[in-house]
C-alpha cells in the first residue's frame, strides 16, 4: 500500500481503477455463486442491531434523565462505530455466514443430501471463525460472552433436537422452574459459578442486601453458627458477631442477631428490618420489584418494536409489559416470601429433631424452586423463550470458567456442532428450531 501511494497521482490512479473494477468483479462473481448472498447482509443487520440498539436505548435515556443533551450525538457516534470492529459480534457473524456460504457452494457437488450439506458446511464455517473471535474477546478479559454464547446455542440445538417436537408449555414450565431452582441456590451458595454480569443482574433483581447473602454462605460453610449451652469458647466461630454487627450497621439492636441468644434469627433482620411481619414485607418486595420491571420490560419492549414490528407500537405491548413486570416481581416475591415460609416456627415444632441451621440453609433453595412458578403468569410463548433463555444459565454453573486450551477447544467444538444443528433445522425444518433465535435464523436464510 505504501508503495502504491508513492506512486505517481496518474500511475496510482490507474492502480486504483483496476483494483476497483477487480474487486467489484470479484463482489459480482461471489453474489452470483450466492456467497455474498443477501442473507450476510441480514445477519450483519440483525447482529449489529442486536448489539446497538439495547446500548443506545439505555445510554439516550440515561443522558435524557440526567439532561445532558450535548453528549447524545457523540455518544450514539461511539456506540456505532465501536460496534464495527473486525472481530466484534456483528462482523463475526457477518464472517461466519459468508464462510457458510462458500462452503456450501464449494461442498453442494459433493455432498447431494441437504441436511447434510448444511450440517457439514455450517460446522466448517464454525470452527473456522469462531476461535479468533473466542480469543479476541477473552483478550478484552471478556471470558464469560463466548462461553455464555455458547451454552445459548447448546441448549437451542439440543431444544431443536429432541425436545421442541415434544415439549409444550408444561414442559417448557417445568425447565424453567428447575434451572431457576439451580440458578438461585448457585447464586444463594456458589455465586462463583455465575457469570460476574447475571449475579449482578439478580442481585439487582431480588434486591437483597448483599450482607444478608453473605450471612447465609457463613451459615452454609460453619463461619456462623447457633450456639448451645454446651459449647465452648473454641466451639465459636470466628465470624460469630456477624449478624451482630449487621444490626448495628441499620442502627438496630445488636441481640437480635445474636445466634447464643437466638434460637431462629428474626425474620425481621432476613427483611433488612423494612417490616418485621412476613407477608407485608412480601408485598413491599412485590411493589419494589414491580416498579424495577416496568423500566426493563418497557426497554426490551421498545427493542422488539424496533426490530420486529416496524415501529408499530400497539396495545397488546403495554398489556405484555405489565405482565412481565408481573412475572418478574412475582419471581422475586415468591423467593423472599418462600424463605421466610420455611423458617417458620410451625415446621420447626412439626419436626423438632431438624436443626434451625438445616431450616435457614434449606430456606433459599425452596425460595428459588417457587420463584419458578411464577412462570405460569406469563404467556405461553414467553414461557418457551424464558426456559431457553435461563437454561443455558443453568448449564453454566456445570462448567468451569477457567482459561486454557482443552477447554476453549471443547467450546469452539460445542458452539460449531450446535451452529451446525440450528442452521441445518432452520434450512430445512425451520419449525423446530423455537424462539427468538429460531425467528433470527429464519429471517436470515429465507
Amino acid at each position: 500500500m505504501k508503495l502504491i501511494l508513492s506512486l505517481p497521482h496518474k500511475q496510482k490512479a490507474i492502480i486504483l481503477k483496476k483494483v476497483k473494477i477487480l474487486y467489484y468483479l470479484v463482489v459480482k462473481v461471489l453474489l452470483k455463486k450466492g456467497i455474498l448472498s443477501p442473507s450476510t447482509k441480514k445477519s450483519f443487520l440483525l447482529a449489529y442491531s442486536y448489539v446497538i440498539l439495547p446500548k443506545l436505548i439505555r445510554k439516550i435515556t440515561s443522558l435524557i434523565l440526567n439532561g445532558n443533551y450535548n453528549e447524545i450525538f457523540t455518544t450514539i457516534r461511539s456506540i456505532l462505530t465501536r460496534s464495527l470492529h473486525f472481530d466484534k459480534f456483528p462482523l463475526f457473524i457477518a464472517k461466519l455466514i459468508t464462510i457458510l456460504n462458500l462452503a456450501n457452494f464449494l461442498l453442494s457437488p459433493k455432498i447431494p443430501n441437504k441436511l447434510l450439506l448444511h450440517l457439514v458446511s455450517s460446522f466448517l464455517a464454525a470452527i473456522l471463525t469462531y476461535p479468533s473471535f473466542q480469543r479476541h474477546l477473552i483478550e478484552k478479559k471478556d471470558r464469560y460472552y463466548t462461553l455464555d454464547l455458547t451454552l445459548t446455542l447448546v441448549v437451542r440445538a439440543v431444544d431443536a433436537l429432541i425436545f421442541s417436537p415434544y415439549f409444550n408449555e408444561v414442559g417448557d414450565a417445568v425447565l424453567f422452574i428447575l434451572s431457576s431452582y439451580v440458578i438461585m441456590e448457585s447464586w444463594y451458595f456458589h455465586p462463583e459459578k455465575l457469570t460476574p454480569d447475571y449475579r449482578k443482574w439478580i442481585s439487582s433483581a431480588a434486591d437483597m442486601d448483599e450482607d444478608i447473602l453473605q450471612g447465609f454462605r457463613y451459615l452454609n460453610d460453619g463461619s456462623v453458627k447457633y450456639l448451645n449451652d454446651t459449647d465452648t469458647e473454641e466451639d465459636v466461630p470466628k465470624k460469630q458477631k456477624y449478624f451482630e454487627e449487621f444490626c448495628i450497621k441499620y442502627g438496630k439492636n445488636p441481640k437480635l442477631g445474636d445466634l447464643s441468644i437466638q434460637k431462629k434469627l428474626p425474620c425481621e433482620v432476613v427483611h433488612c428490618f423494612t417490616y418485621e411481619n412476613c407477608e407485608r414485607h412480601a408485598l413491599y418486595r412485590f411493589m419494589r420489584s414491580f416498579k424495577m420491571s416496568l423500566k426493563l420490560y418497557g426497554s426490551v419492549n421498545v427493542l422488539l418494536w424496533i426490530m420486529f414490528r416496524r415501529f408499530k407500537m400497539p396495545l397488546k405491548y403495554i398489556k405484555s409489559t405489565i405482565r412481565s413486570a408481573i412475572f418478574l416481581a412475582s419471581f422475586s416475591t415468591l423467593g423472599w416470601y418462600g424463605l421466610c415460609l420455611v423458617r417458620k416456627e410451625r415446621l420447626a415444632r412439626l419436626f423438632p429433631n431438624v436443626s434451625q441451621t438445616t431450616w435457614d440453609l434449606l430456606a433459599p433453595k425452596v425460595g428459588g424452586l417457587l420463584s419458578g412458578f411464577s412462570c405460569f403468569l406469563e404467556a405461553p410463548s414467553r414461557i418457551k423463550e424464558l426456559s431457553l433463555f435461563v437454561a443455558p444459565r443453568a448449564l453454566g454453573t456445570f462448567v468451569s470458567p477457567e482459561i486454557n486450551d482443552k477447554n476453549l477447544f471443547y467450546e469452539s467444538l460445542a458452539f460449531s456442532i450446535s451452529f451446525a444443528i440450528l442452521v441445518a433445522f432452520a434450512k430445512e425444518k425451520p419449525g423446530r428450531v423455537r424462539g427468538l433465535v429460531g425467528r433470527a435464523l429464519r429471517i436470515i436464510f429465507n
